[in-house]
């Protein structure tokens, strides 16, 4: 249940912030959040694929770049 409440979240903050410019630093960030995201997802059994790992990290690069 919390897990699908994070996501909801993570969305609306990532929809809040599309339109403002990121420094390198928050880049930076946001893409460690998403490695911390994805080892917590494995850990509570909601396995995720190398390639969604990589996909959901190129996205986040590329969005905020």
């Amino acid at each position: 249940m919390m897990g699908k409440f994070r996501e909801k979240l993570a969305a609306t903050n990532l929809l809040r912030q599309i339109g403002e410019p990121l420094s390198g630093q928050q880049v930076e960030e946001a893409v460690h959040e998403m490695c911390n995201f994805s080892l917590v997802a494995r850990s509570t059994e909601q396995q995720l694929s190398i390639r969604d790992y990589y996909q959901k990290r190129a996205i986040a690069t590329t969005l905020w770049a």
